[in-house]
């Protein structure tokens, strides 16, 4: 690998490509989730592997109509206006990191699966999709590394 391929595996985390598994899991109980990593031409070393799992509060409302009072500097009356406006909030109600494992060396080419297991609260909501607003589950996993981590980017989870 050349100065410029290294170069760019820093930058954008190419390492290695980093997959997550996750099966529906049930509130109260325990999920488990699978890490998949499958190192590219390069060995590496990783300082760790975390998993992050959440749950989100999102509230979506579109067009909303809002109006808005406004005053204009040196005048002394107020004016109103009107319009529609989308409304979007997110909340996170539940945010939980485990590392799976610590100090780990990849041979070049090599592919190797790691598990987490999370205890899933009891006393949260389950997976909702309404017209306005949900709960929203996700895992995450990343080789915390040298340079730009590879991860997966947030995966959405089934939580009944």
């Amino acid at each position: 690998m050349g100065f410029f391929s290294k170069l760019k595996a820093n930058l954008t985390g190419s390492w290695a490509d980093v997959t997550i598994v996750a099966n529906e899991a049930t509130r109260g109980e325990t999920a488990t989730v699978t890490v998949n990593v499958a190192v590219r031409d390069q060995e590496i070393s990783v300082d760790s592997i975390v998993v992050t799992l959440r749950c989100n509060e999102e509230i979506s409302i579109p067009n909303y109509r809002a109006s808005v009072k406004t005053q204009t500097n040196g005048q002394a009356g107020n004016s109103t206006t009107s319009g529609s406006i989308n409304v979007n909030h997110t909340e996170t109600m539940h945010k939980e990191e485990i590392t799976v494992d610590s100090n780990v060396n990849f041979a070049a080419n090599e592919k190797r699966s790691f598990q987490a297991t999370f205890q899933l609260p009891a006393h949260l909501p389950a997976t909702f999709e309404g017209r306005n607003a949900g709960y929203v589950w996700e895992a995450y996993a990343a080789l915390e590394m040298t340079g730009n981590d590879p991860d997966t980017g947030w995966k959405e989870i089934r939580v009944r």
